[in-house]
């Protein structure tokens, strides 16, 4: 049964700690190395398909990051994406931080399945 969600109000900066379930913080580290992983292969798929006129970037942000070149966007996309990943792992005892990674999580799901799409039709120009 889970460890219900205790207040401890010297244990955080903010003087508030939600203690998360036990098993949350393995969730909360699956999570956030998946969605990593997930970023990188947007990366890669997004060079993979901008490359040869199939897709344009539709993100202002790296679709400025990558005119500056592929190596910009992808130093880019992976700092970003690290940066916001650090974020949620430094603040895991929140239960935010849980609800934070489950969303992105999503988004970069959501992202993968319009890149099986693009690539479908990166192997059909190839072939």
């Amino acid at each position: 049964m889970p460890r219900p969600m205790t207040l401890d109000a010297t244990a955080s900066p903010w003087g508030l700690r939600l203690t998360l379930p036990s098993g949350s913080e393995e969730w909360l580290r699956t999570l956030l190395i998946s969605t990593w992983l997930l970023n990188l292969m947007d990366a890669l798929l997004t060079l993979g398909v901008v490359s040869t006129g199939l897709a344009v970037e539709a993100n202002p942000v790296m679709a400025a990051a990558l005119e500056q070149g592929p190596h910009v966007f992808l130093a880019a996309k992976l700092a970003l994406v690290s940066a916001g990943t650090l974020v949620m792992w430094r603040l895991r005892w929140n239960r935010f931080a849980l609800v934070g990674a489950l969303v992105v999580f999503a988004a970069y799901i959501a992202v993968s399945l319009v890149h099986i799409q693009s690539v479908k039709a990166l192997v059909h120009l190839l072939a």
